[in-house]
């Protein structure tokens, strides 16, 4: 008969005040490991807990133990952190049960013949290199709990179940936070949002949120002001050790140390491709990181290996210098793309926790680390070490080439965003540290990450990113330096979508200066001439870009095949040009060329040929093609939707080019839902004083007009009109369609309210009135005039059809063909091409 009375609790602490939730694990476990009365002999229980450090496996057991205290005569705690120590301990649980034993193995002999029933917890075996099944008895009138940081253990030892620890839910890692920083339970309602803007910093990490409690309970800072302190003292946070609650390795960076130390110790070859992954990952975001990002580094790296340039010009492009500064286990030197030590490494931080992996058919896809993990892998690292991660990770970025930019746009921007974060300070510092050669080294791998930005809309982040550059090293942002033109270039097209002004100023010096040093086929030369084009078209001086982009096209045309990408693009600019222009025929013959190439050579759901068909849809609706061009956008809106976030520019500007056509196409229910949308996400990115909104809220005003939703029109242009009075001057073409729209809009509400004044009910049952009563007075079909956004400031004299009570259907500068929307660039992603 099984002896279960308890007469022996040997655990390390009592639980700790502060635990919170777990019932859920903790159910899971005590169903699991409750002895079963019927049964004399049972087979023998382990279960597994695993877990990165400090998100509480050993409180769960704590917690375990007391609630399975009375089920088992003794209850024993065994820390594998320290081998030598653990023989000791389990041979002292073995005098315990009457036996004297000096060996681990007699020791364990004891354990597993006993009648008494015992829970053997097994606590921190962290080693991924230790063996730890000698200290498993084969017990079966008892139970052991083992926790580690190891997953493969769970696999390797449980016999009725194991449990991957993760973070507590919101609600329950908020109850922690508070508790943990003294805050009295009636008042927490009052502090929840600031309490859960903790909760997702510290990505419910249990410790953390201990730590952050006891640094908020000592006076150190409120819990509304941790958030912007962390930011700035991060690493002297995440160290804070509380007097009271603490774990086995006190604070929260301690507990990820000692992982390290694991691999530290290890003088071989993978241990150190783990270390040297870890701090190319803490450059990075902790969130996804596709794998594909090593391997066509990996393959661009390959080509650059003999490419070998003066390290003092501006090249532009990576070279035989960036390729010695990926980590060695990307193996630069195979003949092939070798995948082993970058996935031993992979293996060896994920079995210490410190990494996730995430795989698709059982195929490893890509990477990510909890944020606490991540932020200490970067601040462990010296002042030196991450510079060098810094470079480092420059590089492998830079090797990737247009494609893997914008097909895993969604996964890399976050990346790069991060990498971004402290731009200024390291690229000064790289600057006092490479000194000349850093025209060769560092500021490729920067342009190369521009360009990226630049292909991604992400024009704001452009333009900072920029300006760290141009004032880490002295440059004037008007003025080219010949030996620095590439950076001249990337310059240049961030005004394309900033100032027209400015873009044709600066790319006129730009071309003045390669026109004196360049042939006429030179590409580079070429591709200045190419966006002076079209910013010449974009800034109305229509003609003139397209006798620049003619001139392109012929010269291309002589070295180059028709079908190559570069005389396509030159057929796109053209064709926008001739769009702008009005030459509708040449137009369409233009961008319809360009897609019947680009849908045989490229892929539905490349952004190029995406990029030329939006173009073609606006030619179609320009010229009133309007069931052709609704096919057509509504095939790119469906294929953006499933690769581009919903705030991407490129999406928005489709969604709101087929709202176009669908008020075009009488559909208005259609047209004000997905206008309602467009407007909606836009102002969650965008300033109130942004075109961009300020066209799409026109035009949604346009659509509730046609709805007769009357009052909803003047309401929405009001504020469009209001903007536009405060930010341009009276003759901005934008400032003119809104002022004489609103006219309109007013005119018919005071026709409405004279008509409901008079006692006659001619409403159509939603208040505004049907327009059959008076559609003669001000014309039933009257059309509305839609705003440029261009954001030039136009000085022409406003045509005299803009007057309201004329009729008037405005050519469309949008690529949807009806709207003077919004500016080139942003319609068609030419540049982006």
């Amino acid at each position: 008969t099984l002896n279960r009375q308890n007469k022996h609790f040997s655990i390390p602490r009592l639980l700790n005040t502060l635990f919170t939730g777990r019932t859920d694990v903790t159910d899971i476990i005590c169903k699991a490991l409750t002895p079963i009365e019927t049964n004399d002999t049972e087979q023998q229980r382990i279960f597994v807990i695993t877990g990165m450090g400090g998100m509480g496996k050993s409180e769960i057991c704590i917690k375990v133990a007391n609630l399975l205290r009375q089920k088992y005569w003794g209850v024993f705690w065994i820390d594998l952190s320290n081998p030598s120590t653990a023989e000791a301990e389990l041979i002292a649980v073995a005098k315990k049960l009457g036996r004297t034993v000096d060996k681990l193995s007699d020791a364990r002999d004891v354990l597993a013949s006993t009648n008494k029933s015992c829970l053997l917890i097994l606590d921190n075996a962290d080693d991924p290199d230790f063996d730890y099944g000698p200290f498993f008895p084969q017990m079966t009138r008892g139970a052991i709990i083992m926790t580690t940081r190891i997953y493969e253990c769970a696999a390797s030892y449980n016999t009725v179940g194991s449990e991957e620890l993760e973070g507590l839910d919101p609600t329950c890692s908020s109850h922690l936070l508070l508790s943990a920083a003294k805050i009295p339970e009636e008042s927490w309602s009052s502090y929840h949002d600031s309490a859960m803007k903790i909760v997702e910093l510290l990505g419910s990490h249990t410790l953390a949120l201990i730590q952050a409690g006891a640094y908020i309970a000592n006076g150190h800072s409120t819990i509304a002001e941790y958030p912007a302190k962390y930011e700035t003292q991060r690493k002297r946070l995440l160290e804070f050790l509380p007097k009271q609650a603490r774990s086995r390795y006190a604070g929260v960076y301690a507990t990820f140390e000692a992982s390290a130390k694991v691999l530290e110790t290890n003088d071989d070859g993978g241990s150190k491709d783990a270390l040297a992954l870890l701090n190319v990952l803490s450059m990075l975001h902790f969130g996804f990181l596709p794998m594909v990002l090593f391997e066509k580094a990996w393959e661009k790296s390959r080509e650059l290996l003999n490419r070998n340039v003066d390290l003092t010009i501006v090249d532009g492009e990576p070279n035989q210098w960036h390729t010695r500064q990926v980590p060695d286990f990307m193996q630069m030197q195979a003949e092939e793309w070798d995948a082993f030590r970058l996935t031993r490494a992979i293996s060896l931080l994920a079995s210490l926790s410190l990494i996730t992996t995430h795989k698709s058919d059982d195929t490893l896809t890509g990477i990510s680390m909890h944020p606490v993990a991540h932020a200490w892998a970067k601040d462990r690292q010296k002042l030196d070490v991450q510079q060098q991660s810094w470079i480092s990770v420059g590089c492998i970025l830079a090797s990737n080439d247009y494609d893997v930019w914008v097909r895993q746009e969604r996964q890399l921007r976050p990346h790069v965003l991060a990498y971004l974060g402290d731009a200024q300070a390291w690229i000064t510092s790289a600057h006092n540290l490479l000194g000349e050669n850093v025209k060769g080294t560092l500021v490729p791998s920067m342009l190369q990450i521009g360009w990226g930005l630049q292909t991604w809309r992400q024009d704001q982040q452009l333009r900072a990113f920029l300006g760290d550059l141009f004032g880490a090293f002295n440059l004037s942002e008007e003025i080219p330096l010949e030996n620095w033109m590439p950076l001249y270039d990337l310059k240049a097209k961030s005004f394309l979508d900033e100032n027209h002004q400015k873009a044709i100023g600066l790319l006129q010096k730009i071309d003045e200066i390669k026109s004196s040093q360049l042939e006429p086929n030179d590409l580079s030369r070429l591709e200045t001439q190419s966006s002076l084009g079209w910013v010449y078209v974009a800034n109305g001086q229509a003609q003139m870009g397209i006798k620049l982009l003619k001139d392109v096209l012929e010269i291309r045309r002589k070295f180059q095949d028709e079908d190559s990408s570069e005389i396509l693009e030159a057929h796109r600019y053209l064709g926008y040009a001739y769009l702008e222009n009005h030459q509708m025929h040449e137009a369409i013959g233009s961008l319809e060329h360009v897609v019947s190439i680009r849908k045989v050579t490229l892929e539905e759901d490349h952004a190029v040929l995406l990029a030329s068909q939006h173009v073609l849809a606006g030619a179609y609706l320009d010229d009133g093609q309007v069931t052709e061009a609704i096919d057509l956008l509504e095939h790119v809106v469906k294929i953006r939707k499933r690769s581009l976030e919903e705030s991407h520019p490129d999406l928005l500007i489709s969604q709101h080019v087929l709202a176009r056509a669908y008020l075009d196409d009488r559909q208005v229910t259609a047209a004000i839902d997905l206008l309602d949308h467009v407007v909606m996400i836009k102002k969650r990115s965008l300033e109130e004083r942004h075109p961009e909104l300020l066209v799409s809220e026109h035009v949604l005003a346009r659509a509730y007009f046609k709805n007769k939703q009357v009052l909803e029109a003047v309401k929405l242009e009001e504020q469009v009109v209001k903007v536009w009075q405060m930010t341009v001057s009276e003759k901005h073409r934008g400032r003119v369609i809104s002022e004489n729209n609103l006219a309109i809009y007013r005119e018919r509400l005071a026709l409405q309210e004279d008509f409901q004044g008079g006692g006659e009910d001619l409403s159509d049952g939603d208040g505004n009135v049907d327009s059959n009563s008076y559609g003669n007075i001000l014309g039933d079909d009257i059309e509305i005039a839609d705003a440029d956004a261009g954001g030039e400031d136009r000085d022409e004299t406003p045509d005299p059809e803009y007057r309201p009570n004329k009729r008037k259907r405005m050519a469309d500068a949008d690529a949807g063909g009806k709207d003077r929307d919004e500016t080139l660039d942003q319609k068609t992603g030419l540049i982006r091409g």
